[in-house]
C-alpha cells in the first residue's frame, strides 16, 4: 500500500487493557523511555530521568507551556428536580458585553435560550444564551461583574479535565500530576502530556548541561479526544486550537543548526504548533494562530529533527503524526515492542524520544 493510501483502519492496534496508565508513575521522572532512531531504525530502553544522556550542549527542546483548567464541574437547572445534575465542560471563555463563557453541557437537549443555570452551592448564576454546535453551548453571567473573579469561582468548583479513556473521577493529586511543571497560561481541557515526565530538577539538570528551552503555546482543547469514525482520510477536519509563538522563541527555533545539533519538540501539541508557524522556507514564524493541521503519512515535516511523545490510542490523530514521523511500518514496529515490553499508553503513560 502506498503511503497516501493510507485508511483509518490501517492505525488500529490491540492493546492489552492492562497497558492503559490510569495514574501516573510515582515519581514523575521515573517512567520509562523507549528511545527511537530514525536512521537506522534501532529501539533502545531507559528510565525518563537518563534523557540528558542523548542531548549535548546547544540543542533546543521547544516546550507547550499551556496550563489545564479545572474545567469540569456540575450545574442544575433553576428548580431542576434535586439530585439531578448537568455535567459541565469549560470550553473557553468569550469576549462580549456581559461575562460568558462556551461550554459543553451533557445532557443538553431540555435546555431552552434563557434557563438559568446554578453553579455551586452560593450559585453562580448563568442563563442558556445559545446551543452553538451539538454539545457546545454559550451561558452567559450577567450577574457577574468581574471576569476574573468569576473565573476563579467557576475553577474554584471545577475538576481537573481527565481523558475520557481514564475511568476514573479525578483526586486531589491529578491537579498537580496532569499538569507539567513549567505550565504558565491558562487555558488547555488536556495536559500536553509528554511534559508531565519533567521535574524542576531534572530540568536544572538539562540546563546546566547547555541545552536550551523555548516555550510556545497551544492549548489543547476539546476536540483532541474526538474519535475518528471516517475510513477515507482526506474527509477528516480535525479541531481547530489556537497557538502562539513568541518572537524570542521563535529566534531561537530559527537559530539552531539542524545538522549539528537537536530540535526538539516536546510533545505532539509542540509539534503540530511548530509546523503550523512554519512558512515555505522553513522559517518559524512569531505570532498567534489557529491551527486545523492534520498531520499524517506522507507529510513531510519542515522543524523539528527530534520529539518525544508519548504512546497514543488507536485510530487516533496523534498516531498519524508519529506514522508520518518515523514511517508507517517503523511506526508499527515500534508500538509492537511497546506492547510487547509493557510500556504504559496515553496520557499518563510512558514516553518516547525520537532522535534523527
Amino acid at each position: 500500500m502506498k503511503s497516501n493510501e493510507h485508511t483509518l483502519s490501517d492505525f488500529d492496534f490491540h492493546l492489552p487493557p492492562e497497558l492503559l496508565a490510569t495514574y501516573p508513575s510515582s515519581v514523575r521522572d521515573k517512567s520509562r523511555l523507549m528511545v527511537v532512531s530514525r536512521s537506522n531504525q534501532s529501539v533502545s530502553h531507559h528510565q525518563f530521568d537518563e534523557i540528558g544522556a542523548f542531548f549535548s550542549p546547544g540543542d533546543l527542546m521547544v516546550m507547550n507551556d499551556t496550563r489545564v483548567i479545572p474545567a469540569r464541574l456540575t450545574a442544575r437547572k433553576e428548580h431542576m428536580q434535586k439530585g439531578a445534575k448537568i455535567d459541565v465542560l469549560l470550553v473557553k471563555e468569550v469576549e462580549q458585553p456581559v461575562p460568558a463563557w462556551v461550554m459543553y453541557l451533557d445532557p443538553v437537549k431540555k435546555l431552552k435560550i434563557g434557563h438559568k443555570l446554578l453553579f455551586g452551592n452560593e450559585p453562580i448564576t448563568g442563563i442558556f444564551a445559545k446551543r452553538l454546535s451539538e454539545r457546545e453551548c454559550l451561558v452567559e453571567f450577567p450577574f457577574e461583574n468581574n471576569r476574573s473573579i468569576l473565573r476563579q469561582k467557576l475553577f474554584d468548583l471545577g475538576s481537573t479535565p481527565l481523558p475520557p479513556y481514564i475511568k476514573r473521577r479525578p483526586d486531589p493529586s491529578d491537579r498537580a500530576r496532569y499538569q507539567t511543571v513549567y505550565a504558565s497560561k491558562d487555558g488547555a481541557l488536556a495536559a500536553p502530556t509528554a511534559g508531565l515526565h519533567f521535574t524542576v530538577e531534572l530540568l536544572k539538570e538539562l540546563s546546566t548541561c547547555g541545552v536550551m528551552r523555548a516555550t510556545v503555546t497551544l492549548h489543547v482543547g476539546p476536540g483532541t479526544f474526538n474519535i475518528i469514525h471516517e475510513e477515507n482520510l482526506d474527509a477528516v477536519q480535525l479541531h481547530e486550537e489556537q497557538y502562539d509563538v513568541g518572537v524570542e522563541a521563535a529566534q531561537l527555533i530559527n537559530g539552531i543548526d539542524k545538522s549539528r545539533n537537536l530540535l526538539c519538540a516536546i510533545g505532539t501539541t509542540t509539534m503540530r504548533t511548530l509546523e503550523s508557524a512554519v512558512s515555505a522556507e522553513g522559517i518559524v514564524l512569531p505570532g498567534t494562530g489557529h491551527s486545523k493541521l492534520f498531520i499524517r503519512p506522507p507529510y513531510k515535516f519542515k522543524t523539528a529533527n527530534a520529539m518525544l511523545t508519548n504512546f497514543h490510542t488507536p485510530k487516533s490523530s496523534l498516531l498519524m503524526m508519529i506514522s508520518a514521523y518515523i514511517g508507517f511500518d517503523f511506526a508499527r514496529a515500534v508500538y509492537n515492542e511497546a506492547i510487547s515490553e509493557r510500556y504504559r499508553f496515553f496520557s499518563y503513560g510512558d514516553a518516547m524520544l525520537i532522535l534523527p
